[in-house]
């Protein structure tokens, strides 16, 4: 055990596991002078390695196989390295720690050796959001929206009759040419945008727990419409303001959920600029407050401006004032533009917590051309955000003397370094665009990036000559940390970008040629949309345990498969059985039939296909039942509980964990 604990570091599935640990001491550690510990100085042993050191630990050696189902032993490592993560907030709740912490080890495993647990056609849609775990989708022809908690396994799906909605709320009828899209979801709030073919669009905001719809807001724009909320708060954008320059500006209301009323006024984000959302500037609700950031400077730079930062603002929710404002701080450096020229096309800007540290971050992944190199790497910049106790009237603006108690740094990033100085906890370097295979951006429908994983996760299109059929592949770009050199200088970008290296995975790997193709071929026909590649219009949404794309031609109005992988092993779709890796197709009392909402030029799609054997002993998550609060003669007719049916179902066996 020992020994093997000490080759951890050059094993796949370890990347992390010596991460600050010489491997020296690692030696030490042998498998006799270990079992012979009592348990309480085993566990006390075992706490100072983190998660993935335990997994491998106990893979090496049964002795050590009671540290995966030890609660007390689960909740020191949860509460030590992820404190702020979606499972240790359930631990606290449930009080299950020991589930908790193994489905964390899993889910990164899966996404850092390129595993996914499941893939799944799980509805076929016009239009969709994925929120929160949430997909709400819509179906034209049927008139009917629908929400399907993904994460918590639902056996039933909320059904919305969108045409019996406008009836009661606004006593129209749903014309042939009118529109009804969700535009976002959380904390049992769904946002939908109204366009009819005539008159003003309206904003419907739908409290599902308590089967009520608010009284629709007209807008007098729905330009980059936008909307965040909590469970008090609903804030909607758009970029209808104008400025003095005639530069297009963010302006926002904001919905009182509690009292259901809109506050009067609005706020008007003068010192925001950028406008794609996600791409240029990201807006979030955390911690009891609406942040703004964006990427790009409010005016333009003069020639001898060379050095970018990040501007950004927060406000306490429900307040408005400008004496409410609290400006991002100055030393939130960007980039430097004599580094070399950005390719807009691959941006992407968020804002997210650590999950060990809770601090916040701007995540900015950009791919940039070297003026020294000439090559043209892809990376991932995550920028530790700053408040600004101090306001004036110049949004960009901040006290001369910019002392300590001028700035709010937030908790668990006192040292924090700017990425010009390489720092490499702060900046993950992906593919270099020599990455072979060569994907060109066209190719690359999919770009999210994992932080916790620190992992990039891309759908492409690998094929290269041009009469290969087309194929759909997710590749995983995951990072190696190689011990730091400690004669070295720490500042010096050049050595600490040697010292990191990447794994690059590819899922479903290529078939051999002497072995079965019945998987593979089913597999490949759920991921790889019908029709030719150059009418394909994929867009997708990933979070922290799976990613989802809709895929198909948009010109011909048909429904399209919305196409979902799973990171997940606690996520079980309604229609598994259980298959520890025999053919699907050889399973008894299993119809292959096709799903009613499939469309009719596509032939339809087989219904579910098996569940990995690593998953059947686990119990399904608990299924969405909202709270409701109206019964009988009061509930709406517009809302309604269905059985969920998910049109196909793969779970690849990946062998039992």
């Amino acid at each position: 055990a020992g020994h093997g604990l000490a080759q951890l570091q050059n094993c796949q599935g370890g990347r992390h596991s010596t991460r600050g640990i010489p491997s020296s001491d690692l030696a030490l550690f042998s498998s006799f002078a270990m079992q012979k510990l009592p348990p309480e100085l085993l566990l006390a042993v075992a706490s100072l390695l983190n998660h993935y050191d335990v997994w491998n630990l106990s893979c090496v050696c049964k002795r050590f196989l009671s540290l995966l189902y030890s609660e007390s032993f689960a909740r020191t490592l949860l509460e030590v390295h992820a404190p702020y993560s979606t499972e240790t907030k359930a631990a606290r709740c449930s009080g299950r720690y020991a589930d908790q912490w193994r489905l964390l080890v899993k889910m990164h495993d899966s996404i850092v050796t390129a595993k996914p647990y499941s893939v799944d056609v799980v509805a076929y849609a016009n239009e969709y959001i994925y929120c929160n775990g949430m997909l709400c989708y819509t179906q034209k022809a049927a008139k009917k929206l629908y929400i399907f908690d993904i994460h918590r396994s639902a056996r039933n799906e909320i059904e919305i009759d969108v045409e019996t909605l406008l009836d009661s709320m606004l006593q129209i009828p749903l014309a042939q040419k009118d529109k009804f899209r969700p535009i976002h979801y959380s904390d049992n709030i769904l946002s939908c945008l109204y366009i009819p073919h005539a008159g003003p669009r309206r904003l419907f905001v739908i409290d599902i727990q308590r089967r009520k719809c608010f009284l629709p807001m007209d807008l007098d724009s729905s330009r980059k419409l936008f909307v965040r909320n909590n469970q008090e708060y609903l804030y909607c954008g758009t970029l209808s303001l104008t400025d003095d320059d005639g530069h297009r500006r963010w302006k926002i209301v904001i919905f009182d959920l509690k009292n259901g009323s809109w506050l009067p006024g609005h706020l008007a984000l003068w010192s925001i600029a950028g406008s794609d959302v996600g791409a240029t500037v990201a807006f979030e609700i955390i911690d009891d407050h609406f942040y703004a950031v964006s990427s790009e400077p409010t005016v333009e730079p003069s020639e001898t401006d060379y050095l970018f930062r990040y501007h950004g603002v927060r406000y306490p929710l429900g307040l408005r004032r400008p004496e409410d404002k609290q400006l991002m701080s100055e030393s939130m450096f960007r980039r430097d533009h004599r580094e070399g020229p950005v390719d807009d096309r691959w941006s992407t800007l968020s804002l997210e917590k650590d999950p060990k540290t809770g601090v916040l971050h701007v995540a900015e992944c950009r791919r940039e051309r070297s003026y020294e190199s000439g090559e043209t790497p892809r990376t991932m910049y995550r920028t530790a955000v700053k408040i600004c106790n101090s306001v004036r009237a110049d949004d960009f603006m901040v006290r001369e003397e910019d002392s300590e108690q001028d700035i709010v740094l937030l908790p668990g990033f006192q040292d924090y370094e700017p990425n010009s100085e390489g720092n490499l906890s702060t900046s993950h370097r992906g593919d270099d665009g020599l990455t072979k295979p060569l994907i060109s951006h066209k190719k690359c429908f999919v770009r999210s990036y994992n932080s916790y994983c620190e992992a990039f996760i891309d759908l492409i299109n690998p094929v290269v000559e041009h009469d290969e059929p087309p194929s759909l592949q997710v590749r995983f770009i995951t990072r190696l940390l190689a011990p730091l050199n400690k004669q070295s200088d720490s500042r010096d970008t050049k050595d600490r970008a040697q010292q990191e290296e990447n794994n690059i995975f590819y899922w479903p790997p290529q078939t051999k040629a002497d072995e079965p193709h019945d998987d593979s071929s089913r597999l490949a026909d759920i991921l790889t949309p019908s029709g030719h590649h150059s009418q394909w219009h994929i867009s997708e949404v990933a979070d922290d345990r799976s990613l989802i794309y809709v895929s198909g031609n948009t010109k011909t109005g048909n429904l399209r498969p919305l196409v979902f992988i799973s990171f997940d092993p606690s996520i079980r779709l309604p229609g598994d059985f259980k298959w520890l890796g025999a053919p699907p197709q050889n399973a008894k009392g299993v119809a292959m039939k096709t799903h009613p909402d499939a469309p009719a030029n596509q032939g339809g799609l087989p219904h579910p296909a098996g569940v990995s054997g690593d998953c059947v002993d686990r119990r399904p998550s608990q299924a969405f039942a909202p709270k409701l609060t109206l019964a009988g003669s009061e509930a709406p007719i517009w809302l309604r509980s269905v059985e969920a049916m998910c049109p196909s179902r793969l779970c690849v066996p990946l062998g039992t964990m």
